[in-house]
């Protein structure tokens, strides 16, 4: 009975940790638009994951140079090579989407405005909080919590054993 509670505890703590990592792996990943590949990364390769997601990069590449791209930009800001639509079928695709937005806006109500506000303020601070650092302190606080879970799940996986 003591030995099953033990592995009981074992996963659990290596199920908090694999999630643990994916939430830090969305962070890390969201400033690049990929924070569900970098969840995914840090879900299946823990504190690996975590480190890799710093490298993940969500935004789409200009045909011609390479470069990242905004992904609302119709110009790549490096060479300067136009792509997307043409722009007459671009200008009635960005009437299109501006008559849904006016319809869209006239259906909102002043609660959901509100609420939607006071979510993207929320996510703001956070997202500030998190961009205040310089990223060696983030890399140092991953670091850190990378030798923390290994320790966990090694000494975690010794008690069993003993």
């Amino acid at each position: 009975m003591l030995e099953a509670m033990g592995v009981m505890f074992f996963l659990f703590l290596v199920l908090a940790g694999a999630l643990m990592c994916g939430f830090l792996g969305a962070v890390v990943a969201a400033r690049n638009d990929a924070p569900g590949l970098g969840f995914l990364m840090g879900l299946l390769f823990g504190p690996i994951g975590v480190i890799v997601a710093f490298a993940l990069d969500g935004r789409p590449k200009c045909a011609k140079c390479a470069g990242r791209l905004d992904p609302n930009a119709t110009v790549c800001q490096h060479c300067g090579h136009e792509w997307g639509a043409k722009p007459a079928k671009r200008r009635e695709h960005q009437e299109a989407i501006a008559a849904q937005h006016r319809r869209h806006d006239e259906a909102r109500s002043a609660k959901c405005q509100d609420r939607r506000d006071a979510r993207r303020e929320k996510w703001q601070s956070v997202a500030a909080k998190w961009h205040g650092f310089g990223s060696e302190s983030k890399f140092l606080l991953v670091f850190w919590f990378a030798i923390v879970w290994v320790a966990v799940l090694v000494f975690g996986g010794t008690y069993l054993w003993m």
